[in-house]
C-alpha cells in the first residue's frame, strides 16, 4: 500500500512567522535580552559595582552612623532617579537601586511604633522625667496607616505646628515626611542631625517601615514624664 503525502512547507512557515505570533516572541527576547544586559552590567562582579562601591567608600565618612547612611541614600536616590529617562528607565531604575542597596551600609528594615517614640526621647533631647509633643492619626482610609506627629516643645499648640510629622500607609511605608520643620521632598537635601533624624529620613527612603502597634491614647501616654 502507498502513501503519498503533500506538506505545504511554505504554507507552514509563512504562517509560523505572521507578525501577530513573532511578535510576542520578540518582545519576550528583547525584555530577556536587556535584562541579561544589566544584570551582566550591574551584576556581583560587574565593573560597575566595583566602581561604585570604591565611590561610595572614598565618598562616606569612617564610622558612617544611620544619619548618614539615610541622607546619602537620599541623595543617591535623586542621582538614580535623574539618571535614568525615556525607555527601559523603569527597569534600569531597578538594577541601579538594587546595586546601591547591597553596597549601603544596612538600616533597620522596619521598627515597631513603640520603639520608634523610645527613640524619639532622645532624639527630641528628654530625660525620662520630661514631657515631649506626640499625637497619633489613624487613617481613616486605611488600616495601620495615618500621620504621627512629634515636637520636642511638650506645649505645642496642635499637630500643623509639631516640628515633626510621618505620614504612613497600612503597610508601614513612609511617604511623607517633615523634618525641623521642614516638609521633605525627592529634590530636597535635609539637615540631618543625629541619628534619630536619619532613621526618619531613613523612612522616608523606603529602608525602614513602621509596624503600628500602639493606639492613639498609649501614644500619648508614651510622650509623658516617666515615674521613677
Amino acid at each position: 500500500m502507498n502513501f503519498n503525502f503533500q506538506i505545504d512547507i511554505e504554507g507552514i512557515v509563512a504562517a509560523a512567522v505572521a507578525p501577530e505570533r513573532i511578535q510576542p516572541l520578540l518582545d519576550g527576547a528583547i525584555t530577556k535580552a536587556l535584562k541579561d544586559s544589566l544584570e551582566e552590567a550591574t551584576g556581583y562582579r560587574s565593573e560597575f559595582r566595583k566602581l561604585l562601591t570604591q565611590q561610595l567608600s572614598e565618598a562616606l565618612p569612617h564610622g558612617l552612623r544611620v544619619h548618614d547612611v539615610a541622607k546619602f541614600q537620599h541623595m543617591l536616590n535623586i542621582a538614580v532617579s535623574n539618571a535614568v529617562d525615556g525607555a527601559n528607565a523603569a527597569a534600569l531604575k531597578t538594577a541601579l537601586e538594587r546595586v546601591a542597596q547591597s553596597v549601603m551600609p544596612e538600616v533597620p528594615a522596619r521598627i515597631k511604633l513603640s520603639e520608634l517614640l523610645e527613640q524619639a526621647r532622645g532624639g527630641l533631647h528628654k530625660d525620662d522625667h520630661e514631657r515631649f509633643y506626640a499625637r497619633f492619626e489613624p487613617s481613616q482610609y486605611s488600616s495601620g496607616g495615618g500621620h504621627l506627629y512629634l515636637d520636642s516643645d511638650p506645649n505645642t499648640r496642635d499637630t500643623y505646628h509639631a516640628d515633626i510629622r510621618l505620614a504612613f500607609t497600612g503597610d508601614g511605608a513612609i511617604y511623607a515626611l517633615k523634618l525641623s520643620g521642614h516638609d521633605i521632598t525627592p529634590k530636597s537635601t535635609p539637615a540631618v542631625v543625629g541619628d534619630f533624624d536619619g532613621l526618619l529620613l531613613a523612612m522616608y527612603c523606603g529602608r525602614t517601615t513602621l509596624d503600628v502597634d500602639m493606639d492613639e491614647d498609649e501614644v500619648e501616654s508614651a510622650c509623658e514624664a516617666k515615674e521613677d
